[in-house]
């Protein structure tokens, strides 16, 4: 299969300093977080890439997109969007839930057992676009291994506030242990 639309992705890595889990003291791989491209952002982009739609048309598409989803979704109706995936509904009970006595008294009122609706997102699994798959990994990105990200403590103006430092993987290897 053809490499098609290859993106690299730049990852970070952060040591878990959570002395209670068993994984204390090892590093793991997050997403370089990035600015969030808005809505109009988007437009822009997709209008960019010769789809014969103004960055306005296609903004008025995103944004009805963005207000129908929800209230469909609300309604109990799964919408998939092709090689993007499918937004569905599910709910969040109580711990415990309901006994059956609970659920047969008709003077019970079965929804205090919900705790909240959530508005949920399914990758597309088709297998051009299966964006849940490991392999999305080998077939769609390239990893780039940027930083070690360390949350310490520092003084600042007479406070100790806790503060995100960065240091790229190619200083970090290159450091003097301490002893």
């Amino acid at each position: 299969m053809a490499e098609i639309n290859r993106i690299e992705m730049t990852v970070n890595y952060r040591k878990n300093k959570n002395s209670k889990s068993e994984a204390y003291g090892k590093y793991y791989a997050e997403c370089a977080k990035s600015k969030t491209l808005t809505t109009r952002g988007l437009a822009e982009l997709i209008s960019q890439h010769n789809s014969g739609v103004g960055r306005a048309d296609t903004q008025a598409v995103i944004i009805k997109l963005s207000e129908l989803i929800p209230q469909l979704v609300a309604q109990g109706q799964r919408v998939k969007l092709d090689g993007l995936g499918t937004f569905y509904p599910t709910i969040a009970t109580i711990e415990g839930g309901a006994t059956e006595a609970q659920m047969k008294d008709k003077e019970f009122n079965p929804t205090t057992i919900i705790e909240g609706v959530r508005l949920r997102f399914r990758p597309s699994g088709d297998e051009m676009d299966n964006h849940t798959s490991k392999q999305y990994l080998t077939r769609s990105v390239s990893v780039a291994s940027a930083n070690i990200i360390e949350a310490v403590e520092r003084t600042i103006e007479g406070k100790t506030k806790t503060v995100q430092v960065i240091t790229s993987l190619e200083d970090f290897r290159n450091q003097v242990p301490t002893p």
